[in-house]
């Protein structure tokens, strides 16, 4: 059960949350995201069936998919601040329907996804490889394709203008809608 008050949270659990907030709460959710569906109330699996019932049409499977995203920081685990990416529109990502397309400075790439969840949840993408085009030394393409690979999750800031995508080890992509 989750707490109702600070009180009901463990002084260890306070410290490790003002440790390392993010890390903390990826280890949380890691350990929520491993229980089975009927270990919930109401079964997370009935509660599934009756969202995926519901269709309202026009409206997308994912916020992902609302046009398309440029890059604009990337958060190392345990930094306070994201280092900026110095030429946002030279990486772009673009999800469609079961595709994506990305642009990582003088390189292109397309592939396809999997995502569960509206405007946060699980993410896996699959690059095909890119064109071969070798790119200015100051360039972060490679860095962009590399971290691209690895994400597992998304989230999408209400009013859907700022994404997300997290990585395995801890760090965070942030990314603004293209106007």
């Amino acid at each position: 059960a989750l707490p109702d008050a600070i009180e009901e949270v463990s002084q260890a659990d306070q410290d490790a949350f003002n440790q390392d907030g993010l890390g903390y709460l990826a280890d949380k959710a890691r350990t929520l995201d491993a229980l089975p569906s009927d270990a919930w109330e109401p079964d997370l699996a009935a509660f599934d069936a009756l969202i995926a019932s519901l269709a309202i049409e026009g409206m997308p499977e994912t916020g992902l998919m609302q046009g398309s995203w440029l890059w604009v920081g990337q958060r190392a685990l345990g930094s306070d601040a994201p280092t900026p990416v110095l030429d946002p529109p030279a990486y772009e990502i673009a999800f469609g329907e079961g595709d994506v397309q990305v642009r990582a400075d003088c390189k292109r790439a397309d592939g396809t996804y999997a995502a569960d969840g509206g405007m946060t949840g699980a993410l896996s993408l699959t690059l095909n490889p890119t064109t071969m085009q070798i790119c200015s030394e100051d360039s972060q393409a490679d860095a962009f394709l590399t971290a691209l690979s690895q994400v597992d999750r998304f989230a999408i800031a209400p009013g859907a203008h700022t994404m997300q995508l997290f990585l395995p080890d801890g760090s965070v992509m942030s990314f603004a809608q293209a106007e």
